[in-house]
């Protein structure tokens, strides 16, 4: 999951070879649909920002049963995987994000 997801980081490229059209990533989060009030939907990617510490932080996302997450935040250069077993739970995905908020981003936005 975190080696997809840096592929997109790092614009399609993998070990210095282009392995996805750097067009095709753009365009794969790039938003097509507006998903939710706070989401909108690329090709398979959710996009969405955080508020941390008053600073809008830019993300796109999969999201998998559970809560699993895998979040790519372009502006830290950074990708997160959350893996929970937070199944039949409800409100999987929040807690995953809050994780994301409350400690991961804070941590990775210190000078």
């Amino acid at each position: 999951l975190m080696t997809l997801a840096q592929l997109y980081l790092d614009g399609g490229r993998r070990n210095g070879k282009q392995v996805i059209s750097a067009d095709w990533v753009r365009r794969s989060i790039s938003p097509h649909a507006h998903a939710r009030d706070e989401y909108d939907y690329g090709y398979l990617w959710w996009l969405q920002s955080f508020k941390v510490d008053g600073v809008d932080v830019p993300s796109y996302s999969m999201a998998g049963s559970g809560g699993n997450k895998v979040f790519v935040l372009p502006a830290q250069d950074a990708v997160v995987v959350i893996t929970t077993n937070n199944f039949q739970l409800r409100g999987a995905h929040p807690l995953s994000d809050k994780l994301l908020t409350t400690w991961i981003l804070p941590a990775l936005m210190r000078p």
